[in-house]
C-alpha cells in the first residue's frame, strides 16, 4: 500500500480463508484507501486446511459472503467473483443471489473468474456484472476475452501473467518436477 498498490484480489479458497485474514489485518485503518475482490464458489474446512469442493446454492454463496467479510474484517466487498464453473440452470440463481447481496450493501459489484467467454456472455445483461478474471500471458493472449470485456467496458483482471512461473526463467530443461508441484502445462 505504501507503494500505490490499492487493487487486493484473494478468495476463500486461497490458503483456506487465510490470504483474507492476512489482508484483513493489513488493511486496518485503511479500508477505504483499497479495492477488495474476493471469490466464492469452493468448500472449506478451514480447520483441516482443505478444499473440500463446491458449492453455488444461493445459502452457501451468502454463507460464504459473510464469513469472507469476517475474515476481511470488513463490512462490505468491492467485486464478489464466482471462482468456479456454473451449469446455465445456476447461473439464473447465482446472479439473483448476488443482486441480493448487492442490494444490501455487502458487495458493490460482482464478476466471474473464468477462461470461458460463453460464460461471460451469459452474465453481460447484468448491470452489477463489472468484470472478468481471466488468464493472460505469452502463451495464452486471451485475445477473445479480452475484446469482450473491452467491448462491455468489463474490467480484465489478469492472472497468471507469468504462466505460473515459466516466464520467468525458474525453469530450463533440467528442471524436474515433483509430483506435489502445481503446473498447467502450455502447449
Amino acid at each position: 500500500m505504501e507503494l500505490g498498490i490499492n487493487f487486493f484480489d484473494t478468495s476463500d479458497a486461497y490458503g483456506t480463508g487465510h490470504s483474507e485474514r492476512v489482508i484483513g489485518q493489513a488493511i486496518q485503518g485503511k479500508r477505504d484507501k483499497v479495492i477488495i475482490a474476493t471469490k466464492f464458489g469452493f468448500t472449506i474446512n478451514e480447520g483441516k486446511k482443505e478444499i473440500t469442493g463446491t458449492d453455488i446454492s444461493p445459502e452457501y454463496i451468502k454463507k460464504a459472503c459473510y464469513d469472507s467479510l469476517k475474515r476481511l474484517s470488513t463490512d462490505y466487498i468491492d467485486l464478489y467473483q464466482l471462482h468456479c464453473g456454473a451449469a446455465n440452470d445456476q447461473l439464473l440463481e447465482v446472479l439473483s443471489t448476488l443482486d441480493e447481496l448487492k442490494q444490501s450493501g455487502v458487495i458493490r459489484s460482482y464478476g466471474w473468474s473464468t477462461q470461458n467467454p460463453l460464460e461471460v456472455k451469459s452474465c453481460i445483461h447484468k448491470k452489477d456484472f463489472t468484470a472478468v478474471q481471466h488468464e493472460m500471458n505469452l502463451f495464452n493472449p486471451s485475445a477473445e476475452l479480452v475484446e469482450l470485456c473491452k467491448e462491455n467496458n468489463l474490467a480484465s483482471i489478469i492472472r497468471s501473467p507469468l504462466a505460473m512461473g515459466l516466464l520467468t526463467g525458474k525453469y530450463d530443461k533440467e528442471h524436474q518436477m515433483s509430483k506435489n508441484d502445481f503446473f498447467i502445462y502450455y502447449s
